[in-house]
């Protein structure tokens, strides 16, 4: 796991009082050296005197050269948007439903993930809970606020929600239901109220949490999951929204023929009943055997009907 620090714990205040300043001026020259002169603003300034005369920086050596990287990375942006916008055209023009085009992590993990560092954040439910409580609520507001935007943007109607910090080895049933669901679960409920479907991709192992992240409006969520008792999560989970997933992408990977058709079809047993079950493998599939994906779906559509 790449997991670094952006933020250290005697910052909190700073994020909680003014996110904004604090991702510009020490945020993001910490990730990107190239940009470390933002940490030389003072944007908070009112005083326009105080304003023009830092403006000096931008004639140094090292600013110029940051500047001409920022215009190759917008360059570069240009041609991943554009990119993606051909893709989404041409998955349209084939009929083909895009789904989660596009995604977002939620409030816990965007703090943990890209500010304070995951170890330090969940070491900090235990030295600091209240900062870090705070500092979530200031990452809901971000994230339902991006979440929204970047998904009416692109004319979508699901967006990908990937779930970090959530997994049992990390934090106690009790953290994940003080710390880590609220602004999940404020993030879900604003998303549905926007008409645009979560879909969520519990990552790692989420035994412990069915009954949490059942409290979502019915009918409304997407679940898939990596690792969990897919029978528990259909008595809980499934009986308010769609539950996939859970079957070994390493299967597909490595596995014999036999073996997928075996599981595939034990997890429709499981899941089909009633409705609310989407067939997907446990994580992200790069590779696989053509024969076991084959095998895969000629069970699926042959055992799956309802």
């Amino acid at each position: 796991m790449d997991d670094h620090e952006f933020m250290s714990v005697e910052e909190y205040d700073d994020l909680i009082n003014n996110p904004g300043e604090f991702f510009l001026t020490k945020v993001i020259p910490r990730k990107y050296k190239t940009l470390s002169f933002l940490s030389e603003l003072q944007v908070s300034d009112p005083l326009e005197s105080m304003f023009f005369g830092q403006l000096e920086i931008f004639d140094r050596p090292d600013v110029r050269i940051a500047l001409d990287a920022l215009k190759e990375a917008g360059r570069a942006a240009k041609v991943w948007n554009q990119g993606w916008s051909e893709i989404f055209a041409e998955f349209d023009k084939q009929g083909i439903p895009l789904g989660a085009g596009v995604g977002h992590p939620c409030p816990f993990d965007l703090l943990a993930d890209t500010t304070r560092g995951l170890l330090n954040t969940v070491m900090d439910i235990y030295s600091c809970p209240d900062k870090v409580l705070a500092a979530v609520d200031v990452m809901t507001e971000i994230c339902i606020k991006q979440a929204v935007g970047r998904t009416k943007n692109v004319g979508l109607k699901y967006l990908f929600i990937p779930l970090h910090a959530g997994v049992d080895e990390f934090m106690s049933p009790e953290h994940y239901k003080k710390f880590y669901w609220p602004g999940l679960q404020k993030m879900i409920c604003a998303l549905v109220e926007n008409d645009i479907t979560p879909y969520i991709f519990c990552e790692g192992k989420y035994h412990q949490r069915l009954d949490i992240i059942s409290d979502v409006p019915p009918g409304k969520v997407i679940y898939t999951f990596e690792d969990v008792d897919m029978r528990k999560a259909k008595e809980t989970v499934g009986k308010v929204a769609c539950i996939g997933g859970n079957l070994p992408t390493s299967l597909l990977a490595y596995g014999k023929k036999e073996q997928v058709v075996e599981a595939t079809k034990r997890l429709l047993d499981i899941g089909a009943p009633g409705g609310g079950f989407l067939m997907d493998c446990s994580m992200i599939l790069d590779n696989a055997k053509r024969e076991n994906l084959e095998a895969w779906e000629e069970t699926t559509r042959l055992y799956g009907k309802y």
